[in-house]
């Protein structure tokens, strides 16, 4: 979706208005309904995402010149406004694991339908996913993605709890795949704290091999805002240590958003989704 055009009011009178609300109005859903607003102003929450499309259709909004994001604060429909842009930040920022793959991540000739029943995904917000059983290639791990889709422009956090390790098959990936597990791949394997580009070989950790254990927290950072390099990163810190730079060279040249996944192979390996850091 194209850029907004705002009114000659600009982001400054808006803000000013903002500031007049704010005097007479409880402040903290005054403030974040006008964070949320101008963050979809900026183009930093995306009206393209599915459940902002449903939020329109149900909301009967007209989104083919986005014109209502121009509404001034003395509209008497300001506030539909705001409740909508904070309703699509709640969406955006949803994140849960939903069970899909790509033939192509999967073992020669396997097909996606046989690998659906490879996880138990649950938890109130779907937060836990379960391996189910070995996988059956033992040298392989099988991907599950997250709901939450990553795009550029934005940056994005999550943190992962292992509360499960396979005692036998112990490795599990974390990392972004591109959409419906296309490339680009960055991934970084719990045992070694070793990391992958697409296909490419595993490279060693520069400090020396790490592991993360169970009950570890896993606080992960994803930038593609590609503000000093032509390339988004990805940034890893475990537990309260430093965080580590894992990947700089995310591309931003392609369309598709990026998911965070997990790989595991191992019968009842489980992780969790936690609040970010």
């Amino acid at each position: 979706m194209g850029q907004v055009l705002l009114s000659s009011a600009g982001p400054v009178g808006h803000f000013g208005l903002a500031l007049v609300d704010y005097l007479f109005t409880p402040p903290w859903p005054t403030l974040v309904g006008h964070r949320e607003l101008s963050r979809l102003r900026c183009g930093l929450l995306r009206l393209g995402h599915a459940a902002s499309r449903l939020l329109m259709q149900n909301a009967g909004v007209d989104c083919s010149t986005c014109v209502f994001l121009a509404i001034a604060p003395s509209s008497s429909a300001f506030g539909s406004v705001v409740g909508f842009a904070v309703a699509v930040g709640s969406r955006e920022r949803s994140f849960g694991w939903v069970c899909f793959g790509r033939k192509g991540v999967f073992p020669p000739g396997k097909p996606f339908a046989e690998h659906e029943a490879e996880f138990k995904v649950s938890g109130d917000s779907s937060e836990i996913v379960t391996k189910l059983r070995d996988f059956k290639e033992r040298d392989w791990v099988v991907p599950v993605g997250g709901t939450l889709r990553l795009v550029k422009g934005g940056i994005y956090r999550w943190t992962l709890c292992i509360e499960r390790k396979c005692p036998y098959r112990p490795q599990l990936h974390l990392g972004v795949h591109g959409a419906g597990h296309r490339r680009p791949w960055r991934l970084l394997t719990t045992t070694r704290c070793s990391r992958a580009r697409d296909e490419e070989p595993w490279q060693d950790r520069p400090g020396g091999d790490l592991s993360i254990e169970e009950g570890d927290y896993v606080h992960i950072e994803v930038d593609l805002r590609g503000l000093h390099l032509p390339f988004g990163t990805m940034s890893l810190a475990i537990n309260s240590e430093p965080e580590e730079v894992v990947f700089n060279d995310i591309p931003l040249n392609h369309s598709s958003p990026m998911m965070p996944v997990i790989c595991m192979g191992g019968d009842q390996s489980r992780v969790r989704l936690c609040p970010a850091y």
